[in-house]
């Protein structure tokens, strides 16, 4: 099976997840008059991003659980990180999603940085 390198860190993943990778959520917020994405977005971005990353209805995503329930692995958590990236238009820490291991606690924090870089990256 041929591999596709992660954008961060040495993770390599499947080609097949690195090409629903950029199928899945791509594509930058549309932001409100702040310019930040306020903390029900960025859940509302999780929930669709993850339901369609890991083959669940938008239904059965539950914000307060963690990313883990979900199969969400180290390789695809490192790959949450650089889409939602991607989507914030900002830095992140390739680690985000395990200091804040659920759609809640993740889109708080993001909300609360506003438009500046995550510290940690």
């Amino acid at each position: 099976m041929e591999r596709t390198p992660a954008p961060t860190g040495n993770v390599e993943l499947p080609a097949a997840k690195a090409e629903h990778r950029h199928a899945a959520g791509s594509g930058q917020h549309t932001s409100d008059a702040a310019g930040a994405p306020t903390a029900p977005q960025i859940e509302a971005w999780l929930v669709s991003h993850i339901a369609e990353l890991m083959g669940f209805a938008v239904s059965e995503i539950d914000a307060d659980k963690e990313f883990t329930y979900y199969g969400l692995d180290s390789a695809e958590s490192v790959l949450l990180a650089g889409d939602l990236e991607e989507w914030l238009g900002r830095p992140l820490a390739a680690t985000v999603a395990f200091e804040y291991p659920t759609i809640a606690s993740l889109a708080r924090h993001l909300s609360a940085l506003g438009d500046s870089p995550d510290p940690d990256s």
